[in-house]
């Protein structure tokens, strides 16, 4: 196992970790329904960022795209109706926007612990894993010159 590896296996189990306490936020929130969508979307966010950095996309759009498919896992780990062809709520942006507010008016008007509403999950998630992306962008720039192969110079 490379360093660079170790160092990159650690930032992932970091960002993954700190789900617990995420979670916690959420009424009755330590259950595999809500643990496992945060997680996923961290880990989706982590990777995704990981690989459009490798092709030299800047900082900024590296972070949206791993936000963006982090968020694409989050509405189809939480309500994957969403995405079947068979569901009546197949792509129905409307079941979605009814469950985004709900999830607005518990984060706006209701104290911790929030309830383990599929919006606020997707809400809690989605900060775990924009905090990952920004975090492996971060780390990805400033070790990206020890990942790449180093100039020699001629004698």
């Amino acid at each position: 196992m490379t360093k660079a590896w170790r160092g990159s296996l650690g930032l992932l189990l970091m960002s993954a970790s700190t789900t617990l306490a995420m979670s916690r936020l959420i009424d009755h929130g330590l259950r595999p329904g809500i643990i496992v969508p945060i997680v996923v979307a961290i880990i989706v966010a982590d990777q995704g960022v990981a690989l459009v950095m490798r092709v030299r996309m800047p900082m900024i759009p590296a972070i949206a795209v791993g936000a963006a498919l982090s968020f694409l896992a989050l509405v189809v780990g939480l309500d994957p109706t969403v995405v079947n062809p068979a569901s009546t709520h197949f792509v129905d942006l409307h079941f979605a926007s009814n469950q985004f507010h709900a999830a607005q008016f518990a984060l706006a008007n209701e104290g911790t612990p929030l309830p383990a509403l599929p919006g606020v999950v997707v809400a809690i998630g989605a900060l775990g894993a924009l905090a990952a992306a920004a975090t492996r962008s971060i780390w990805r720039a400033k070790s990206g010159a020890a990942t790449t192969l180093v100039a020699t110079s001629d004698p």
